[in-house]
């Protein structure tokens, strides 16, 4: 009898995971609720990819003005920078789940609950559906961290995922985070054409970085016309007729037309029952991984973030 392999969650990790034991000749269930081959990579990173390609795309037009070249009227088209990463998200996991069902393994497409250490439910749309299982993997990836001083609407405060691309240009965005995620965005939008502040708690952005590469990169930005407030912590957000004002730890604000959130991710465990499959917990992340990416519980595995 094959082993029974359960995964929860189609991201990379799962993805790799399932292709790989299918292989192997495990009988393998893949649940995912969202998109076969992960939120994270085709929600955030392909599409954060192209639309720094459209920026750099302007970049570039703009400095072509130093060849001897004249060009006008190029601008942002966000629905057709919206679509062209639909097409992209769409082949990719039209890829992933050919891939998948070419390997035999079973797709369930709802969101997937340990019940005990051996027992996975999912429910979709058709009801619950049960399975029995010899070895668990969850890789339910993570999610945009929101502080509790404000909320998101997804239109002029926004999240991440909320600004790939966003439902209008902002004319001044105030970004919140300056790791890799923020400066990202900082460079996005400046090339956009958009005004940008930038709250970097730290002396320096990329504060996990070298000091070396976070002085040129804020040059850069400075060099765009990026306001940097730097050592400042964004405590409070207030909305206003033209927009936000994001309040400052240090008593500096910050006023925009919309306010992006790039503070950080926290995993998607909450309500996917590993404390009842017996899984060593510490809040929302799992304790005691081994090198193996093994729980405390044997067979039950965690990957991806």
């Amino acid at each position: 009898m094959s082993l029974r392999f359960v995964i929860i969650g189609g991201g990379p990790a799962g993805t790799q995971a399932a292709t790989s034991a299918a292989r192997l000749g495990a009988d393998v269930t893949l649940i995912e609720r969202d998109i076969v081959g992960g939120a994270a990579h085709l929600w955030d990173c392909v599409p954060s990819k192209a639309m720094i390609a459209t920026g750099g795309r302007l970049d570039a037009i703009e400095e072509s003005m130093g060849m001897g070249l004249e060009v006008a009227g190029a601008r942002v088209d966000l629905e057709r920078v919206r679509e062209r990463i639909q097409g992209i998200t769409t082949r990719l996991e039209r890829h992933n789940r050919t891939l998948l069902e070419s390997q035999g393994v079973n797709l369930v497409r709802g969101t997937g609950r340990l019940v005990d250490d051996h027992t996975v439910v999912a429910e979709t749309e058709d009801g619950p559906l049960t399975f029995g299982a010899d070895a668990i993997m969850v890789s339910t990836g993570s999610r945009p961290r929101i502080p509790d001083w404000v909320e998101p609407d997804g239109t002029v405060v926004l999240t991440t995922r909320d600004a790939y691309p966003p439902k209008v240009l902002p004319e001044h965005v105030v970004v919140i985070g300056s790791g890799v995620t923020g400066v990202e965005f900082v460079h996005m939008f400046s090339s956009f054409g958009c005004k940008v502040t930038l709250i970097v708690s730290r002396q320096q952005v990329l504060p996990a970085k070298d000091p070396e590469v976070a002085a040129v990169l804020e040059d850069d930005f400075l060099a765009r016309g990026v306001r940097l407030y730097k050592g400042a912590r964004a405590v409070g957000l207030e909305r206003t007729d033209a927009g936000v004002v994001v309040r400052c730890d240090d008593g500096r604000s910050a006023e925009g037309s919309h306010c992006l959130l790039a503070i950080g991710s926290i995993p998607n465990t909450d309500g996917i029952g590993l404390q009842d499959a017996g899984v060593a917990m510490d809040g929302p992340w799992v304790k005691d991984l081994d090198h193996h990416l093994r729980t405390n519980v044997g067979h039950i595995y965690v990957a991806g973030d």
